[in-house]
């Protein structure tokens, strides 16, 4: 279970993410802005500049934003740029540019030439990330220039979760072996004005799961008799609605996950239920989403195999480290909303946050905003020298009044939760979950039989439309003319 929840935790994070556009594509202005980590550069004399289709900044505030030193060598006419261990030098009218980093040398092409204007030292905006490993992306709304400097984000993380680490190891460790699972769920819920009682349903999982794949084979049945009596009389007389109810008394569902290809696989008796099957839909057909296929369509620069790589490199702070490095940039809030982020993980899982008890280390968090107040508190549990539990407990109460209470217990290999629900005036809900796993010799299946039906869902989601927005608006992107023809000085100076 807990190998399904990081699974499940990955996918759901991604689904957040959103792509940055290319500055060879920008639309021109007069005064664009640029955002250093989340600070806008100030310019006085020297102000950015668009020059075919690309935008330029002074070298000399770009560097002095960054907290770099710059020299300009008269004789070879090299202008330099050194911060830390890395220094990079280029010459006006020229797209190489050498770059030192920790003693080694590599000569690069930068995305365009540098400029003198006005006998002051232009770079192209994406010199940043070419020399300096900077995110540089695009708000076209706020009509800013973002750059960010992830690895001081990234910084901020390291060395703080060795407690955490030791935690993901042991998950990892036992993620090398194979396990049967088998679990069962009680769930109700209960609308506020209803006078009928309470929907509930209840099922049993199993399945197979290891670390690159997990098949769970899912029994639900419903009581559906509380949705027929909220029914109104012409409803009840649809056979098509009569019949969307029966196929809810028994659910039959098989899922394979495979997190190596980011193929989802679902079959299920639901797609039986005629409405369902008026759309195309079939109870022998396996339907499936992939993944990596999703994030390409929609344009998004992310690698689900690069962050499952990091959530089975037993490491807490690699795994955040690889999410983190996903998370867009592309927005004049986007720094600040990393930053937040940061500021909540170590306040929830960084080693400070925890206090030892006994041979358990329990971190506790508040939060309270006007009339809600919020608590969380996270337990590692164990023994003296290995962590191998987690209990995670969280309270929401609003005008003094429980809104969702939450409990998960992982111990070794069990897992078990309950949650409860209850919005005033709305419904109320619980969730009663009990999962377990051992160890088996049988092995999961990748993919679906080999004579199954299989149908793509991404063909449902096709990007043509989007790409063909997209396209629209990048052919209207104009070179800011009012800045062409400005004289380059024949002596640059930085």
């Amino acid at each position: 279970m807990l190998k399904m929840a990081k699974r499940f935790t990955a996918v759901a994070m991604t689904l957040v993410l959103s792509m940055g556009i290319s500055f060879t594509a920008m639309a021109a202005q007069s005064s664009p802005q640029v955002q250093l980590n989340g600070e806008n550069l100030t310019f006085t004399t020297a102000k950015p500049v668009i020059r075919q289709g690309s935008l330029y900044l002074p070298a000399r505030s770009f560097s002095d934003g960054i907290g770099a030193e710059i020299t300009y060598d008269a004789d070879t006419k090299i202008t330099s740029i050194t911060k830390d261990s890395t220094a990079v030098h280029f010459s006006v009218g020229s797209p190489d540019i050498s770059i030192t980093k920790d003693g080694t040398t590599q000569v690069a092409k930068a995305t365009a030439a540098s400029l003198n204007i006005n006998n002051q030292v232009y770079v192209p905006i994406r010199f940043a990330e070419q020399a300096f490993g900077y995110s540089v992306n695009w708000d076209e709304d706020a009509q800013t220039a973002i750059i960010v400097d992830k690895n001081s984000l990234l910084n901020q993380l390291s060395g703080q979760f060795t407690l955490m680490d030791q935690y993901m190891a042991y998950s990892q460790s036992i993620a090398k072996d194979t396990y049967a699972i088998k679990g069962s769920f009680h769930f109700s819920a209960t609308s506020a004005d209803s006078e009928n009682g309470a929907i509930k349903m209840e099922g049993n999982i199993t399945g197979i799961s290891n670390a690159d794949v997990a098949n769970m084979n899912m029994a639900l049945k419903m009581d559906t008799e509380i949705l027929k009596k909220l029914m109104d009389d012409e409803t009840k007389d649809d056979a098509t609605a009569v019949a969307l109810l029966d196929s809810l008394k028994d659910i039959k569902m098989d899922i394979i996950f495979n997190t190596t290809t980011g193929k989802y696989y679902v079959s299920s008796s639901i797609f039986a239920n005629p409405m369902l099957k008026a759309m195309g839909m079939d109870e022998n057909t396996w339907y499936y989403f992939d993944l990596n296929e999703l994030f390409k369509q929609s344009g998004q620069e992310f690698s689900l195999d690069a962050l499952m790589a990091a959530a089975k490199s037993g490491s807490f702070e690699t795994y955040i480290k690889a999410y983190l490095d996903t998370m867009p940039m592309d927005s004049v809030n986007s720094y600040q909303t990393a930053q937040k982020f940061i500021d909540i993980l170590n306040k929830f899982f960084s080693d400070s946050a925890f206090k030892k008890e006994n041979n358990n280390y329990v971190a506790n968090y508040t939060f309270r905003e006007d009339n809600t107040y919020i608590t969380l508190t996270t337990t590692l549990t164990g023994t003296e020298n290995a962590i191998n539990g987690c209990i995670i407990s969280m309270n929401v109460k609003q005008d003094g009044k429980d809104m969702l209470t939450m409990n998960m217990t992982q111990n070794k290999l069990d897992t078990k939760m309950n949650m409860n629900i209850d919005i005033p005036d709305l419904f109320s809900a619980s969730l009663d979950m009990d999962m377990k796993m051992e160890k088996t010799t049988a092995k999961p299946m990748l993919n679906p039989p080999a004579a199954s039906k299989v149908v793509s869902i991404n063909e449902l989601l096709s990007p043509a439309s989007v790409e063909v927005e997209a396209t629209e608006k990048i052919t209207d992107i104009k070179t800011d003319e009012s800045v062409e023809n400005e004289p380059v000085a024949e002596t640059p100076a930085a």
